[in-house]
């Protein structure tokens, strides 16, 4: 359903922080427009004439998406073409001030699929190196993000899921689901995270679709490191694939516990988990619609109660996905925002000698934040905070009470 629920422009501007700039864009038929919110001003900018902009955008698109034929240093033509695309944008502040350290991205059209931070500024610097970036469909949906109560009674900190695909083989399974190639990395991610967070995996044989939804409605933090596959036709049917199917009265009255987590059954679910990381191929990538934004299985996610996803925008590289997820959790699991967290995984990534030759924007760029950008909610810490005020506490009675049968000091 389209979002039209309004919100006061009071209620934008304390969104908004000294370093952050709002953009949100509108793709005209003729104009691409951009209205920049920050905290002190607002302006109107005409971004480029919509032929302009769109025959430069789906050029680089084409460039960043498109996996390269062998490894090795980024082409000039990339480079070009991503400054040229930074260059249309650039009459909006938060895109070039440098005092502008975090922007707020609402998109509009084919803006929806480009990862902005794969832009190319000046002296072959991409975007992402002076910006973190989040993205929201609707002003409303950010607004409610950041705000919205999450469940103090949840009982697992991250739930993780890593299915084996070999498994699968010869059992019996759909053409699509015995064509799932193994994913050699995704049960080490998933553990790894475990190890940082706590909480529970479900790897190999063990992550079944009636498991994820046993336990993620207890879940703080969603992560699937799986395959999933688009249906561009009816993005109802895109969907996130797990094992096998254990049989549950409980479940198989509102879901088809085929092994198959499509869209359409997320919006029968409701979540109560501050982040979803779905890293998986194109869990951010669907058919546009008007008034709506991009039909994705991470907009799924977050309508059904997750004010956070962070989603992918093609077909991703199993190896350098699972390098960032796990950076990006390490930052997390620290305290930083979760844009924050992400831009400084991918900088990471870029800056390993390990990856010289894989620095080109496929193998690090398709993954973006959606929603609120807020940093994780640390229950051990406020246990812990809590302990320690009970402390000072006692010790201050205790020291009052000896004070008052002692000798009180005097000048």
């Amino acid at each position: 359903m389209p979002d039209t629920e309004l919100v006061s422009f009071n209620d934008i501007i304390a969104e908004i922080k000294g370093n952050t700039s709002l953009l949100s864009f509108f793709w005209g038929d003729e104009n691409v427009y951009c209205l920049e919110l920050m905290d002190d001003r607002a302006a109107l900018h005409l971004i480029s004439e919509t032929t302009a902009l769109q025959e430069s955008l789906f050029q680089y698109l084409k460039l960043i998406r498109t996996p390269p034929e062998s490894p090795g240093p980024v082409s000039e033509e990339l480079y070009r073409e991503g400054n040229k695309l930074y260059e249309l944008f650039s009459s909006a502040s938060g895109i070039k001030d440098s005092g502008i350290n975090s922007i707020i991205i609402i998109p509009d059209g084919p803006l929806s699929y480009l990862p902005f931070g794969a832009m190319v500024a000046k002296k072959k610097k991409w975007l992402l190196e002076s910006k973190s970036i989040y993205y929201s469909s609707a002003i409303r949906l950010l607004l409610k993000s950041s705000t919205s109560e999450r469940s103090k009674s949840d009982i697992i900190d991250y739930l993780g899921f890593a299915p084996d695909y070999s498994v699968m083989d010869g059992q019996g399974y759909s053409d699509i689901r015995k064509d799932l190639a193994p994913l050699a990395y995704n049960n080490q991610e998933v553990e790894t995270v475990e190890s940082m967070l706590g909480g529970r995996t479900f790897t190999g044989s063990d992550a079944t679709e009636y498991n994820f939804y046993k336990y993620s409605e207890s879940a703080r933090i969603l992560h699937l490191s799986a395959h999933a596959i688009v249906d561009s036709e009816n993005p109802n049917y895109s969907a996130v694939y797990f094992i096998d199917q254990s049989d549950s009265a409980k479940y198989e009255q509102l879901f088809e516990l085929d092994g198959s987590l499509h869209l359409y059954e997320l919006y029968n679910y409701q979540f109560n988990s501050e982040l979803a990381v779905l890293s998986a191929c194109e869990t951010g990538f669907g058919r546009w619609a008007r008034g709506e934004g991009v039909i994705s299985l991470g907009r799924a996610f977050q309508s059904s109660g997750c004010p956070s996803v962070t989603m992918s925008l093609w077909n991703i590289s199993d190896k350098s996905s699972s390098t960032i997820m796990e950076r990006f959790f390490e930052y997390l699991n620290e305290g930083r925002a979760k844009d924050e967290a992400l831009a400084m995984a991918k900088k990471d990534f870029l800056s390993d000698p390990a990856n010289k030759y894989f620095n080109h924007p496929y193998y690090w760029s398709a993954f973006i934040v959606q929603g609120n950008a807020q940093p994780l909610t640390n229950n051990k810490n406020e246990i812990w905070y809590i302990v320690l005020g009970i402390v000072v506490m006692l010790g201050l009675y205790m020291a009052i009470r000896k004070g008052k049968g002692g000798k009180v000091l005097r000048r």
